[in-house]
């Protein structure tokens, strides 16, 4: 298995002419690094999914229907589907707030916890002037899209349904992987044991 773009470029330059591997290092590996480490696109993806379980473990979704991108300015058009006081409460909650919520509800587990929470700090390396993402830093912010993609999808599976069950337990049991794998501290380790 290919585990970084180094890798990736050595097996290029072993199998590919030099003409071929030119146009590999120019054009297809910058196009496959944007592709697969794009932090604010991962990013964004953890923190939609994770404010749309909020939503629904809170009781704010009045349907089945899931609402993804409401027109604050025009929130009548929803009301019918959204209610108005419990959007704006989880939207004031900031992400640490949104995933200890879902630990306390049970959606999350301690190790999915934990490694969501490295990831927001990971994240938030956004904020820092000159700070640039490692390959672990995306790679662990990929990782937390993926994870937060699994307990998305057992959320919309029925509550009884034993696909639901399968997943989220599936996804704790990546979590804990995903803290060792990550090297979280070891105290913090403990809980991915």
């Amino acid at each position: 298995m290919v585990t970084s773009i180094e890798q990736l470029r050595k097996l290029a330059e072993m199998n590919l002419c030099e003409r071929c591997f030119v146009t590999y290092k120019e054009i297809i590996e910058p196009t496959v690094r944007n592709y697969l480490f794009s932090p604010l696109e991962e990013w964004r993806r953890v923190e939609s999914e994770v404010f749309q379980i909020t939503m629904r473990v809170a009781g704010a979704y009045k349907t089945q229907v899931i609402v993804s991108n409401i027109d604050e300015s025009n929130f009548d058009r929803i009301a019918h589907l959204v209610d108005k006081d419990k959007y704006f409460e989880i939207k004031r909650l900031g992400f640490k707030r949104r995933i200890d919520y879902l630990h306390k509800q049970g959606i999350l587990g301690d190790a999915s916890q934990l490694f969501l929470d490295e990831a927001r700090k990971v994240r938030n390396k956004i904020h820092t002037e000159f700070s640039e993402f490692s390959e672990k830093d995306l790679a662990m912010l990929n990782m937390a899209s993926v994870l937060t993609s699994n307990f998305y999808f057992s959320m919309l599976a029925p509550k009884t349904d034993a696909i639901s069950t399968t997943i989220s337990s599936n996804a704790e049991k990546l979590a804990k992987e995903l803290c060792c794998a990550f090297g979280i501290s070891a105290s913090k380790a403990k809980k991915c044991s």
